[in-house]
């Protein structure tokens, strides 16, 4: 059959439309879950930014985070240039971006205020254009006059949760600096007192912990998002991989230098999920996707 005239001229566009359209031709799901398993060789950078403004996310599975994501802001995502500033605007930028997990920093101030800070180090304080204050160490009060580079905002815990409250879909995962698991716990006990016992914060927060001795008290403070880290790890490797599997720590996180093939494969056996920092080069970002990595620490890739 033969088409011309008025017929064909519709026809054409119809059938562009179909293909548009088509499944063939459609993007894949921006919070598809992405398989443990040995992957096909798909661009780790094929979902899209979230909208906006998403929907809150209310009472969320344990570890859902890790299925929904791949990438983490690492220290709230760099601004300018300046990496792991834990400040308000690298908080706002990282979002509109897309992020939607934020490591954060934590450290504690003279007065033993927690506040969103990497360390009090000489060369932290030059880095972000500081004054460091008599003693190194400042009050909350002189945290919170100090800006980064003289125009970014300094955060503390209760700011971080104020953060958490305006975006109903953000997750926090902490990085408390403290070298006892006394005083690593004393400062979860401070986060979660700025929640003021709104669940739907608490429930966002992703608890890193650095030793076997951490779990108990993590989860008695009602934490269930917990993530084992490997990079002050004090056991061999196997042990902790077995401590994870059986206490249901679902995700672990490493160095990337640590990322072989023998490392995922074991946890991969394990059902557990890794995590690596820090990635900000989209090629290096593929390589450890196809290696089995799924989640990514990053300053500034592009979710």
């Amino acid at each position: 059959m033969r088409f011309g005239g008025p017929t064909r001229r519709l026809l054409i566009p119809a059938l562009a439309l179909a293909l548009v359209l088509s499944p063939a031709c459609s993007r894949p799901n921006a919070h598809s879950p992405r398989s443990t398993g040995a992957p096909a060789r798909q661009p780790a950078s094929v979902t899209t930014p979230p909208p906006a403004a998403s929907a809150p996310i209310t009472d969320p599975p344990a570890y859902d985070w890790a299925k929904r994501y791949r990438l983490i802001a690492h220290g709230m995502g760099a601004i300018d240039g300046i990496g792991q500033s834990n400040t308000r605007e690298a908080f706002e930028q990282s979002y509109a971006k897309g992020y939607r997990i934020f490591e954060v920093d934590f450290v504690s101030t003279r007065d033993g205020e927690l506040v969103a800070r990497h360390d009090w180090t000489a060369a932290r304080y030059a880095r972000f254009g500081q004054k460091a204050p008599p003693g190194g160490v400042p009050t909350l009060a002189q945290f919170k006059a100090m800006k980064v580079r003289g125009k970014y905002t300094p955060l503390s815990a209760a700011d971080v949760v104020d953060l958490m409250r305006e975006h109903r879909d953000a997750w926090v995962m902490t990085d408390i600096k403290d070298l006892s698991v006394k005083a690593r716990t004393h400062a979860l006990r401070e986060l979660l007192d700025a929640t003021t016992g709104d669940k739907s914060v608490r429930d966002r927060i992703i608890v890193q912990i650095y030793s076997e001795g951490d779990l108990k008290p993590t989860r008695t403070l009602g934490f269930r998002n917990i993530l084992y880290t490997f990079y002050r790890l004090e056991t061999p490797v196997d042990r902790a991989i077995k401590f994870a599997d059986a206490n249901d720590i679902r995700v672990v996180t490493f160095p990337k230098s640590w990322a072989t093939k023998a490392l995922i494969g074991s946890l991969r056996r394990h059902g557990i999920r890794c995590a690596t920092h820090t990635v900000n080069d989209a090629d290096e970002e593929q390589r450890l996707y196809n290696r089995g990595v799924r989640l990514f620490y990053s300053d500034r890739l592009k979710p």
